[in-house]
């Protein structure tokens, strides 16, 4: 039965002293399973800078295979992550699994994906199931900067327009009067 046991050893010399010790075992068959995590799963307005995903599971964990732990673009699944997944403070002292990513893109849906034998627990017990996390980046909300506006090849019935923005952007144009008097 898992659990924790006390082992006490008595000892005596022929001159009757005696001694004691103790000690603990832990037998554990059980594998870890994921608590919580962050962010959570379908949360939006993630901001789109670096930072880092974290997975928590109900005892201490340590790293098996770095590359089962990963952040990837849903619609692609291309990774985004900025190093090997670690445990928070290093193998076998925290149950918390970190997986820094680097900046995001915005207005999009990412997955943190953790696979089995990714990590296992201090006794040795992998993780044995898969767990899969979605969430979505914040919005855009900052308008395209246009870096050169130029007309060429101008003649009296047109002229050829090129935009540069610092992002990608539809363009369009309009006339603001007829005449140059």
């Amino acid at each position: 039965i898992d659990g924790t046991y006390t082992m006490e050893l008595y000892g005596e010399d022929n001159a009757g002293n005696s001694a004691t010790d103790t000690m603990t075992l832990v037998r554990d068959t059980v594998s870890p399973f994921v608590k919580t995590y962050s962010p959570t799963t379908g949360s939006v307005n993630i901001p789109v800078t670096a930072g880092t995903a974290t997975v928590t599971f109900n005892e201490n964990i340590g790293v098996l295979d770095a590359s089962g732990a990963t952040i990837v673009k849903d619609s692609d699944d291309s990774s985004v992550d900025d190093g090997a997944a670690s445990v928070n403070g290093g193998d076998d002292t925290s149950d918390v699994l970190d997986l820094p990513y680097v900046v995001l893109d915005t207005g999009t849906k990412y997955r943190v994906n953790v696979n089995p034998n990714a990590v296992r627990d201090t006794a040795g017990n992998p993780f044995i199931l898969s767990f899969a996390n979605h969430f979505t980046t914040e919005a855009d909300q900052t308008p395209p900067v246009v870096e050169s506006f130029i007309a060429g090849s101008i003649t009296t019935t047109g002229a050829i327009l090129s935009v540069t923005t610092n992002e990608s952007a539809a363009c369009k144009y309009a006339a603001t009067d007829s005449s140059y008097d």
